[in-house]
């Protein structure tokens, strides 16, 4: 019995660290808001595809023409970056609440995408710039 305990112990341990480890923490903002990158491989043109999770208090969000807030959640995104033309993209973005339910997600075609220069000293570049060395 005391063997069974043990290896249930190892398999647990083991397998909470590799879950901490499918996110890289990247940073955080003045706001508190915590920021960690996933790779999702690189797309079809050489572009890099991420995903990043932002993890904070507050949260705002437009559905149905309305402003929600969202209190202790986090919003994941999918997003395409440009490392030699220092240039990202917005592809779909999910928002959960405190329970991980999601309750907000929005995927968009190609032709609601477009690409934003990266503003300099932002959590953007910061983000930029780790997505760029790591992957």
């Amino acid at each position: 019995m005391k063997l069974k305990s043990i290896f249930i112990l190892i398999f647990l341990l083991f397998n909470g660290i590799a879950f901490s480890q499918n996110w890289i923490y990247v940073g955080s903002a003045t706001n508190g808001n915590k920021y960690y990158l996933r790779s999702n491989n690189t797309s079809e043109i050489g572009y890099k595809k991420v995903w990043s999770k932002t993890v904070g208090k507050s949260f705002q969000y437009k559905k149905n023409g309305k402003t929600h807030t969202l209190l202790n959640g986090y919003s994941i995104d999918l997003h395409e970056y440009d490392c030699s033309g220092r240039k990202v993209k917005l592809l779909s973005y999910v928002y959960y609440n405190s329970k991980g339910t999601p309750v907000h997600s929005v995927t968009l075609q190609s032709y609601e995408t477009e690409w934003w220069d990266v503003i300099p000293d932002s959590i953007g570049e910061m983000l930029l710039n780790k997505v760029c060395e790591l992957f």
